[in-house]
């Protein structure tokens, strides 16, 4: 699976990939899961920069990994999004149930109160 995983001040920044996405979340949020088990964070950006295509089932994973990750009671922000993909969301009227969405992960780490 193709993702990275850094940490910034206690919170975790998670970069997916079209190649992560594919293969599904589920072993990334097990991952993750052990990885935040290992200390407390703040919270979760999903850096998204490395996501060229954003269609409905894409977004879908990503709704239900930040559901997941809230139920569990992590602070998740989506950081990243292109202009072309945030352009494809909104021609398509697709969703993303997402609180936070922010253009970089500066902006991300500010609203979790890490930067």
């Amino acid at each position: 699976m193709t993702s990275n995983f850094y940490t910034v001040q206690n919170c975790l920044v998670v970069s997916l990939t079209d190649r992560a996405l594919g293969v599904g979340l589920q072993p990334l949020l097990e991952t993750l899961l052990e990885n935040i088990s290992r200390s407390k964070r703040k919270g979760i950006i999903l850096e998204l920069s490395g996501v060229s295509i954003m269609d409905r089932k894409v977004a879908e994973k990503i709704n239900q990994f930040v559901n997941k990750l809230g139920i569990l009671g992590f602070a998740c922000v989506l950081s990243g999004l292109k202009p072309g993909t945030v352009g494809a969301l909104v021609t398509l009227e697709i969703p993303l149930e997402v609180k936070n969405i922010t253009r970089n992960v500066d902006e991300a780490l500010a609203i979790l109160g890490c930067g």
